[in-house]
């Protein structure tokens, strides 16, 4: 679309319109703002539009439909968010919208931008600029920050970092091949990560295109090194690393690479260092940490060269919480004691004919004597789950007071385990633990014989009240 047709174009609309909007009937002339102030053809300026009244106050609700034409220049380039060369006003925009990168110049001199409120064909407000003719001269207009030339690096990626003007299109070569098209950013840099370099020499290049896709630069080479004879990890193995107890020892295996000077395992901030049993492979024990919980495994190499791989949860422990046993302390000694074999493991010591008698002030729990018992041991059940001994008994049998004062039925769970002697040595153990039963702790019936006595006691003194 030419100037010409551009401007019939902005006729028919002025000719269509005959409704003015109250919103824009107040509105005076645009505040324009371009930048830079001057730049060369094919770089993009930014540009700012306000709407203000006559008192050069932004207009709060200024919705409504502009156009934005250089008459200077008819090739002159707008983004696609001004198709057709128009925009509309958005209450989102907050009464000011800026476009960045937005207006490029085919032509040299003094180029100008129009802005027109399509409801009020007499406001119209320009900006200028200036625009030289100079292109962008090879090797000074692309700085390269990162990398260094002759850099050498130990794997096959690198980032890189140039710099050009902002808002170029810019082609990236590797070994002279071409691997991407970039654009600088706001900031005038354009940055890429490559990957899968060739084991040794590496060079890269850029080139910078105008509008056209010519090219106007291009940048000096930068040449790297790739050295990929670092360290590998082939495989980790931790044996066993599930339902790992607590401060266990456990197995560690790693396969690398033969003659590493260090290969270490980090375990919850603790280091242990492996060591080369043959060639490549590498074992050592470790130590499970104290706490339960789902650790993650690091892995260290480092060679001779001082080259250093580190590889991040190449494993994972899952540690768990010792399971205590309720066990006595002489359980223990005769779990660990070589003659635990001639305590009577054959004896009768399970508790037989667990049963409960009830009486007014008091429950009393009874059971089978047992000939090879040597004392009952006597556990509460706590709310928890756990047992706790209440008492040692020489005979089968154990009373519970029942508390005249509580007001409220409860009950608790007993349960009985056999303790036995054993005939050679002075140590005691104990046998299985009984079922848990359920023992009244509050006077029920006791109280239900209390109120029927009461009842029966006011049903006769009735009938004498009545007959005297």
């Amino acid at each position: 679309m030419n100037y010409f047709k551009k401007f019939i174009y902005i006729f028919i609309i002025f000719s269509a319109i005959s409704i003015k909007s109250v919103m824009a009937a107040s509105i005076d002339h645009f505040n324009l703002t371009m930048s830079p102030e001057s730049a060369k053809i094919w770089e993009a300026f930014d540009i700012t539009i306000e709407a203000m009244d006559k008192n050069d106050s932004i207009i709060k609700d200024y919705v409504w439909w502009i156009l934005i034409l250089s008459p200077t220049d008819a090739e002159a380039e707008f983004p696609s968010v001004l198709k057709d060369n128009s925009y509309t006003f958005k209450k989102s925009d907050e009464w000011k919208v800026k476009f960045e990168n937005a207006i490029k110049f085919k032509k040299s001199w003094k180029q100008k931008v129009e802005v027109y409120d399509i409801n009020e064909e007499d406001v119209v407000w320009s900006v200028e600029v200036d625009i030289t003719k100079d292109a962008v001269q090879t090797n000074t207009d692309i700085e390269i920050l990162t990398p260094e030339d002759g850099l050498t690096i130990w794997e096959n990626k690198i980032n890189l970092t140039w710099k050009t003007k902002k808002n170029y299109q810019v082609k990236l070569f590797l070994n002279w091949k071409e691997i991407e098209t970039l654009n600088s950013n706001d900031e005038w840099f354009f940055e890429k990560q490559v990957t899968d370099l060739d084991n040794w020499d590496n060079t890269f290049s850029a080139q910078i295109l105008d509008a056209d896709n010519k090219v106007i630069g291009e940048s000096k080479s930068v040449k790297i090194k790739v050295s990929s004879n670092v360290p590998k990890i082939k495989s980790v193995k931790i044996t066993p690393n599930k339902d790992v107890e607590v401060e266990s020892k456990l197995s560690a295996e790693l396969i690398s690479v033969a003659w590493l000077d260090e290969v270490s395992l980090l375990i919850n901030d603790v280091v242990f260092k492996l060591e080369d049993k043959w060639e490549w492979v590498y074992r050592w024990t470790v130590v499970a940490p104290k706490d339960s919980w789902d650790y993650v495994v690091d892995a260290i190499l480092k060679d001779d060269l001082w080259h250093i791989t580190k590889e991040l949860w190449v494993e994972t422990i899952n540690v768990k919480a010792i399971e205590l046993k309720s066990w006595t302390w002489e359980q223990i000694l005769i779990w660990w004691t070589p003659w635990s074999q001639e305590l009577p493991q054959n004896k009768d010591l399970k508790i037989t004919w667990l049963k409960l008698i009830k009486l007014k002030t008091k429950s009393i729990l009874t059971w089978d004597k047992l000939k090879d018992a040597y004392k009952y041991n006597v556990y509460k059940k706590l709310e928890d789950g756990k047992l706790e001994l209440i008492t040692t008994v020489d005979e089968p049998k154990f009373e519970i007071d029942i508390d005249l004062k509580q007001k409220d039925i409860t009950y608790d769970y007993f349960a009985v385990k056999a303790v036995a002697k054993s005939d050679t040595w002075s140590v005691t153990y104990e046998w299985d633990l009984s079922e848990a039963t359920k023992i009244q702790t509050w006077p029920e019936l006791y109280i239900l014989l209390f109120l029927s006595m009461l009842i029966g006691w006011f049903t006769i003194y009735k009938k004498k009240y009545y007959k005297s």
